[in-house]
């Protein structure tokens, strides 16, 4: 409290082309993922980002233990951004986007394009996108201001609509983005442990070989 706050909810779910992925066959879990059709198919982002790091700290406790290692054996392969994740699902070089920011589904809608979304039975783990002021900013009155317009009722309803987002305001809902209380979230719950140096390399570590890096 005081130091930063949240701007958007992102949640990671997995995501497929309809022209290239029938819908019967979809994966309805993260242990599906494990099924031999999606051996090679399966895109996620590197170590590098910040969300699939949220992705696997909110699955290690849920997932069985030898779930990464038999993961590894499906050879995913590694992308920096889910937009690329979504372009390779599109023109179908990836069958399988098996951590896409969900916001990127609701993009694809208004577009036209035939992307799924799928919230996995096991809970889809989700974070929250965060602003702040700069302790050494030279204009900290137009920060505050920037602040409170992002964080009202009308800045979230014209952030969000243009990011296909969902709103951390609890009072603002935007079209095309699904409600929150249709869907199991998975959230860090012990931020000390969820920020201790030792978590990330632990988990740069072992994504680096599940990947192939």
């Amino acid at each position: 409290q005081g130091f930063w706050t949240a701007y958007f909810i992102n949640l990671n779910p997995m995501m497929y082309s309809a022209k290239h992925v029938a819908d019967d066959i979809a994966p309805k879990s993260w242990m599906d993922l494990l099924h031999p059709r999606w051996a090679g198919q399966l895109g996620f982002q590197t170590a590098a980002a910040g969300s699939q790091y949220v992705w696997w700290y909110n699955l290690r406790n849920v997932l069985p233990a030898d779930y990464w290692e038999k993961l590894r054996a499906q050879k995913p392969r590694a992308y920096a951004s889910s937009t690329q994740i979504v372009a390779d699902l599109l023109n179908g070089n990836l069958k399988m986007g098996g951590k896409v920011s969900a916001y990127q589904h609701v993009k694809g809608m208004r577009q036209g394009q035939d992307l799924k979304v799928i919230y996995p039975t096991e809970g889809t783990p989700t974070s929250s996108q965060v602003t702040g002021i700069l302790a050494s900013t030279k204009r900290p009155n137009a920060a505050k201001a920037y602040i409170e317009f992002i964080l009202s009722k009308e800045g979230q309803e014209i952030w969000n609509k243009i990011q296909g987002s969902h709103s951390a305001r609890a009072d603002v809902r935007v079209a095309d983005v699904p409600d929150l209380k249709n869907i199991k979230i998975l959230v860090a719950q012990d931020f000390k442990d969820f920020t201790a140096r030792a978590r990330r390399t632990e988990f740069n570590t072992l994504w680096n070989k599940v990947t192939g890096l």
